[in-house]
């Protein structure tokens, strides 16, 4: 019986995993942190067309709040519609959303994205600050990043 080197098996191991297709991260990441931007931009402008763009329109998607979870696109989409609708109280009126110091962990089609989250906004005529770390979930659709969970965190 004959046997094979082990550095034919070897060779063959490292031409197979060659043949992997390398993900670019630094594309990744920024295109994650794009669609992140285009969520915080949309959501300052009221702009509901946008926001669902960026979302993945599924039942098991989530967006935490500090009064309780927001489950499922339907439930998501329609606090979205109530609370951009120019004819209602926004409550706050945002100004400036911004995110920086972003922590990205990228496995195959899904990214956990921590990010340090400035907002500036009015409420009842007093401009006020808020800062936190958020938590958001993405997953690669059709090539495309989207939303599928946020988390603020205080």
């Amino acid at each position: 019986m004959r046997t094979i080197p082990i550095y034919v098996i070897l060779y063959v191991i490292v031409c197979l995993s060659s043949c992997e297709q390398k993900v670019d991260i630094a594309a990744e990441e920024a295109a994650i942190k794009a669609v992140n931007e285009k969520q915080m931009k949309a959501f300052v402008a009221r702009d509901y067309a946008v926001e669902a763009e960026v979302w993945v329109q599924e039942p098991y998607i989530v967006h935490y709040h500090a009064a309780a979870p927001d489950i499922g696109w339907q439930t998501i989409s329609s606090n979205y519609q109530t609370s951009f609708d120019p004819a209602a109280d926004p409550g706050r009126v945002y100004h400036v959303m911004t995110a920086s110091n972003f922590d990205i962990r990228l496995n195959g089609n899904i990214a956990f994205v921590f990010y340090d989250q400035h907002e500036e906004y009015t409420e009842k005529g007093e401009r006020k600050t808020n800062d936190h770390r958020e938590l958001k979930y993405f997953v690669k659709n059709d090539g495309q990043w989207k939303v599928v969970v946020v988390i603020p965190v205080n």
